[in-house]
């Protein structure tokens, strides 16, 4: 997380979908980060409510750190913080979601690896409304060709509807983004 070199990602993971979502309410981050991509997915009026899934304590206590770009999402009403591992709530019962935005470390980190599976889109998807938009960051920096060809065909297999987007023309960041409509 940063304040500087990421934040157009950070900004971009919260509002791509959003505007590809015809109408969300319930909506999910795995992965706090530096809390701006939970700002800036509440900067939608019509967010009802925000899971925001985080396995590590201290990362959502350094968001104090970033409050200047984050403007401290947590004491937004709509936001509810989950201490706990992102696979692991979504298996929980419950409604499905408008959005699930998936922004853990780099794929190559081990515990970060299990959220670029196929079991784990397979669940996100399981876990979408109807219509619903899925989010998956990636950072292309250290994979190879045949790495990233393998990650991008694993998604495409199980999301019906694909969209590849680029952070920004001088970055690495990537923004796959799947649904079933």
């Amino acid at each position: 997380a940063s304040s500087e070199g990421d934040m157009p990602t950070q900004v971009l993971s919260g509002l791509l979908p959003v505007l590809l979502h015809p109408n969300p309410h319930r909506t999910a981050i795995i992965g706090f980060g530096s809390g701006v991509t939970a700002d800036a997915l509440l900067s939608h009026g019509g967010i009802t409510g925000l899971d925001m899934v985080e396995l590590e304590e201290a990362v959502v206590e350094a968001g104090w750190f970033f409050s200047a770009v984050n403007h401290q999402p947590w004491t937004d009403p709509r936001y509810r913080g989950v201490m706990d591992d992102g696979r692991h709530h979504l298996t929980r019962p419950g409604a499905p979601f408008d959005i699930i935005i998936s922004e853990p470390s780099n794929p190559w980190i081990t515990g970060a690896s299990n959220l670029f599976t196929r079991e784990f889109w397979t669940l996100a998807r399981r876990r979408l409304a109807k219509g619903g938009v899925f989010l998956q960051w990636v950072q292309l920096y250290e994979l190879s060709t045949q790495r990233i060809q393998a990650l991008m065909g694993t998604f495409g297999s199980v999301f019906p509807h694909v969209l590849v987007f680029a952070a920004h023309p001088e970055s690495n960041d990537t923004f796959l983004i799947g649904s079933n409509k």
